[in-house]
């Protein structure tokens, strides 16, 4: 069990010191980001800083997003989530075994 113990805090060490990416850079400390951040710490409407992400062609829902966590990060487990629900067989509700009995 000691070596499992050191292996893990090896392992941690590790990734602790590897050279952080752009990427994962936290959204309210990127410059393609920081200040849409910005105006929502001194009080803007998110709805004006969805509208001036929009303005300057970027995703609105950015705003919407954890600024302490990396674009990055964020966006691949959406992503999962979008493949994962695509991957589901649609089958319309009339002929769904749950939902048949209401049509």
């Amino acid at each position: 069990t000691t070596n499992n113990k050191n292996a893990a805090l090896e392992a941690l060490f590790a990734k602790r010191a590897r050279p952080t990416d752009e990427k994962e850079v936290p959204l309210k400390d990127d410059p393609e980001y920081q200040k849409y951040f910005k105006m929502l710490k001194v009080g803007l409407p998110i709805g004006s800083v969805k509208q001036a992400l929009m303005r300057d062609g970027k995703d609105p829902s950015i705003a919407d997003m954890d600024p302490e966590k990396s674009y990055s990060s964020q966006t691949e487990s959406s992503e999962e989530v979008n493949n994962s629900q695509a991957t589901k067989i649609d089958v319309p509700l009339k002929e769904s075994e749950e939902y048949g009995k209401f049509f």
